[in-house]
């Protein structure tokens, strides 16, 4: 469903009764609906370097993965660690065999699922990323969300490198945790 007549914004998904019971009898012509369903896309404003006027959103996710079958990706927990930041992410930093799959593909929306989560939508540990030109992409996930991917994460036992970093900075010991003295 889209809010507009024409070329929409934004794709929404909707539930069965709010189609049924709202759409198509033609109520929402008559109110002003301000939110009836969850964001499955995006229209996508950059299309120089891009053929989808849509891109995904990240809000609908768990609605679109067991539809999806191109550009949807899996990675180990590390890689799915590094998709989880802000700013442009460089594809020097992931591990060669995901490297491998990303570099091939042209600019655009893509999704990237965690290892062992193919099919678990509940978990959602999905990802939705853009592949930007040259070596790089972006994660177009809020930063509320990506804390609470990385939450869920450390409730799995991983911890990053980048956590593992910024724990000893805390602590104040960086000098005996490189050398390996600090005892707790």
């Amino acid at each position: 469903m889209s809010r507009a007549r024409g070329e929409s914004k934004v794709l929404y998904f909707i539930s069965r009764s709010i189609k049924e019971n709202l759409i198509d009898r033609g109520i929402q012509d008559r109110i002003t609906v301000i939110n009836s369903g969850l964001k499955g896309f995006e229209r996508q404003n950059i299309l120089r370097d891009c053929d989808m006027s849509y891109r995904v959103a990240q809000e609908g996710i768990q609605f679109l993965i067991p539809y999806m079958t191109k550009r949807i990706f899996t990675a180990s927990i590390d890689d799915f660690h590094k998709c989880v930041r802000t700013g442009l992410i460089k594809f020097d930093g992931f591990s060669e065999s995901f490297r491998k799959v990303l570099e091939p593909l042209e600019p655009g929306s893509f999704v990237v699922v965690l290892e062992g989560y193919e099919k678990d939508i509940v978990k959602k540990m999905f990802v939705v990323m853009w592949r930007c030109r040259g070596v790089a992409m972006n994660c177009l996930v809020a930063k509320v969300e990506m804390e609470a991917i990385i939450a869920k994460l450390r409730a799995l036992g991983y911890v990053g490198k980048e956590s593992r970093e910024l724990d000893i900075l805390n602590s104040g010991d960086q000098d005996k945790h490189e050398e390996g003295e600090c005892m707790d």
